[in-house]
């Protein structure tokens, strides 16, 4: 219920900034719903549901063995309480600070950057117009940054991230590089992070190139047609 409460203050916030028109209000709360419903359904309750069952089962025995699994599984519950409070702090994220959409997000780089302990740099084109763009594009993009920002850190375990965004004729090219441990593209399963970002591209008619090697970090790139000629 509290998290409940506080996706529809955060929304109320989001979308009346970023939002002018109400067909984009209401089509911008129905993705970023979906977004956290999965984020909470598919990973967060999926983990809660694995370790009860795991536990329940260690209950029954009192060895030596069964002692270390369930040492190794309350420190499983540990990161499943993590990534609680990081859909809280989505949630609650004070987009109102700043009126910009580039300093919002830069706002979100910066704090989550530095709650995840992870060097970074944010490099732009100065000569782009944010206000030209479709607010929905914005929503999007944002999201999207917020994904990969969490993968290099949950997943890849990065140490550095390169967030860089540039214009190139008429499109719009974000990149983001992590030096993480990268993944085996042609034998890994995709994540829900990775789909949701697919599928956000999609949303905006872009292109997603992914190229990752293990131990070697992950670069994703971002291509939207969105400026005219």
């Amino acid at each position: 219920m509290q998290l409940e409460r506080q996706q529809q203050e955060a929304n109320q916030e989001i979308y009346g900034l970023m939002l002018s028109q109400q067909d984009n209000i209401d089509e911008a709360r129905k993705l970023e719903k979906n977004r956290i419903s999965k984020d909470i359904h598919d990973g967060i309750l999926g983990k809660l549901f694995g370790v009860r069952l795991s536990l329940d089962s260690l209950n029954l025995s009192v060895n030596t063995e069964a002692i270390d699994k369930r040492g190794h599984y309350i420190n499983e519950l540990k990161n499943i309480e993590d990534d609680i409070r990081k859909v809280s702090h989505d949630l609650n994220t004070d987009f109102i600070k700043k009126a910009g959409f580039l300093d919002i997000v830069k706002t979100l780089v910066e704090t989550q950057m530095e709650a995840y302990k992870i060097a970074y740099s944010f490099i732009g084109d100065d000569s782009i117009n944010w206000d030209a763009l479709d607010n929905t594009v914005k929503i999007h993009l944002y999201r999207i940054l917020q994904e990969t920002m969490q993968n290099a850190y949950k997943h890849a375990q990065a140490t550095k991230v390169v967030i860089s965004y540039k214009k190139e004729d008429t499109d719009l090219v974000f990149n983001i590089t992590d030096d993480g441990e990268g993944f085996d593209m042609y034998k890994s399963k995709k994540g829900i992070g990775l789909k949701n970002i697919e599928d956000r591209v999609q949303e905006i008619k872009g292109k997603l190139l992914i190229t990752s090697q293990k131990q070697k970090g992950t670069d994703i790139t971002i291509i939207v047609p969105i400026f005219t000629s």
